[in-house]
């Protein structure tokens, strides 16, 4: 019986850990996609503060 409990809750750990990943693997693209086009934007902002 445990033994049988621990094989489930080891494969559903594991499963939840390939999850995980591949939503990490997907999400770190776009997040440094959003933060590069947000720091373009501030760039753009403070030089044409910066020249009138």
């Amino acid at each position: 019986m445990t033994g049988g409990l621990c094989l489930f809750l080891w494969t559903w750990a594991d499963q939840r850990i390939k999850v995980l990943k591949l939503q990490a693997f997907m999400l770190f693209p776009i997040a440094l996609l959003a933060s590069s086009l947000f720091f373009l934007s501030l760039g753009e902002v403070l030089w044409g503060v910066r020249t009138p």
